[in-house]
């Protein structure tokens, strides 16, 4: 369904800043 894909989308986004936040730990 289109919330499911958003849901993807927002996720995908979290992962791509969560990467750029934590790795550099």
């Amino acid at each position: 369904t289109l919330l499911d894909s958003i849901l993807i989308l927002h996720m995908q986004l979290v992962l791509r800043f969560a990467n750029r936040f934590f790795l550099p730990l």
